[in-house]
């Protein structure tokens, strides 16, 4: 490959290669550009324009002469900017540059996320009393966060995000569950849909058709799902892990099963199509599942997979590897809900306490004080649950419950490309209110 040396600096936003593609396993072969982060990049061939989403069409072997354009999300700053060529869907080389001209505006943040709690099943024996709690509690707290900072006025903290675009999808078991679901639905910036894969879907594919016609590098996507998960019995390559949603029944044959639950590869599939940076929260493995062949939810497999795909995204999980997550009814992130109705997920219950609590904010971290970001997120989990410390959160559960098999919670930091792990940590979650 030809173009300018490696980490050289450039000026000119159409930067010119020249690629030997030699034989391959297979014609025609399909080559897509993209940044290190993920953005699919224009290119211009022959005086002709490839938008970013066109994949250039290899019939042979050849020399191929092209721009590609660099956008204004890749000239917002001094760092590196990694140009990546894959072929046939797979990364074969990056290219490091400089970008030396100036500097394109910054664009303002948004938040898109997808927040998933599944309580009432269609098989009752599936039933989960606080998943519903865990993915309200935290729309809730992004919306007033919006509404107090943004949309209200007078705030003394700036919002975080120009603005805010949830996808609820919720299957409530409780009264209090279904009144706050209306009432955040009832809001412009608040879609629900039903807890079906189908409803899952179309969450994720309403941002994946955005993200086609308007640049969302700059935004965060959150995706956090409560509820059942477990190792697909199925699939041993792609597709390994399994999402429960209403309909589903573990106990159902593979063509049945595929209808009824959101895969790994499914969220793969999706997230790889979008832009945006990536925070992916799983609070899964609620209870054993019943099927024969059927395992706990593995953090490993589904964070493996991801990997492999080379999705940049920093992942929760709540537990490790043949871990349950723990309801718990004494640890209520909403205390105002009626007493039988309240309790979170542990794991979800630590989270929202990292995103609210003034302790979370820690000295250090790139963001200033004040500011939550994801490596304190980390940080703050890794105190609630030390078992090695007497007063933590997780050892008073387990004098409590008579257990030692506490959840210890997962954090796989993003990797895109020219990042350390301090910096890929530096993501802002949220603004804590004046103390």
């Amino acid at each position: 490959m030809l173009g300018p040396a490696e980490m050289s600096g450039i000026s000119d936003n159409i930067v010119r290669f020249s690629l030997e593609i030699g034989d391959l396993e297979r014609w025609p072969a399909r080559l897509q550009i993209r940044s290190g982060s993920g953005v699919l990049l224009e290119k211009r061939i022959g005086g002709q324009r490839l938008g970013a989403e066109t994949p250039i069409m290899l019939d042979q072997k050849m020399r191929l002469d092209l721009g590609v354009v660099l956008p204004d999300v890749l000239r917002r700053s001094r760092r590196a900017v990694h140009i990546c060529f894959e072929l046939n869907g797979k990364r074969n080389r990056c290219h490091a540059l400089v970008w030396k001209g100036d500097l394109a505006p910054p664009k303002p943040r948004r938040l898109w996320a997808v927040i998933i709690g599944v309580s009432k099943h269609k098989f009752s024996s599936y039933d989960l009393p606080f998943t519903q709690n865990d993915a309200l509690d935290l729309a809730q707290i992004f919306v007033d966060d919006y509404e107090r900072r943004a949309l209200g006025g007078g705030a003394k903290v700036k919002s975080d995000f120009s603005e805010v675009h949830i996808d609820l999808v919720v299957s409530p078991s409780s009264a209090s569950a279904r009144e706050q679901l209306k009432s955040l639905t009832s809001k412009p910036y608040v879609t629900g849909h039903p807890a079906t894969r189908q409803g899952i879907l179309q969450a994720l594919n309403r941002l994946v058709e955005r993200d086609r016609h308007e640049e969302l590098s700059n935004d965060l996507f959150l995706f956090h799902f409560s509820g059942h998960g477990f190792i697909h019995p199925y699939n041993r390559e792609a597709g390994r892990s399994a999402f429960v949603t209403y309909a589903t029944d573990p106990e159902l044959a593979r063509a049945e099963m595929d209808s009824y639950v959101l895969t790994s590869a499914d969220l793969i599939k999706a997230l790889e199509q979008i832009s945006a940076e990536k925070l992916v929260i799983i609070d899964a493995c609620r209870v054993p599942v019943r099927k024969s062949d059927g395992e706990a939810f593995d953090p490993g497999l589904v964070s493996a997979e991801f990997q492999d795909q080379l999705l940049s995204a920093h992942y929760f999980f709540s537990g490790q590897a043949g871990q349950y997550s723990l309801d718990q009814a004494d640890y209520a992130f909403n205390r105002a809900r009626p007493p039988s109705e309240r309790g979170n997920g542990l794991f979800s219950f630590a989270l929202l306490k990292a995103l609210t609590d003034r302790d979370a904010d820690l000295p250090g971290p790139a963001a200033g004080r004040g500011r939550i970001e994801v490596i304190e997120v980390k940080r703050y989990l890794d105190r609630l649950f030390d078992l090695g410390d007497a007063d933590s959160l997780a050892s008073i559960i387990s004098r409590s419950r008579r257990r030692r098999d506490i959840q210890q919670p997962v954090y796989i930091p993003s990797r895109r490309l020219g990042q350390s792990l301090g910096a890929a940590g530096s993501t802002v979650i949220r603004t804590l209110d004046p103390g």
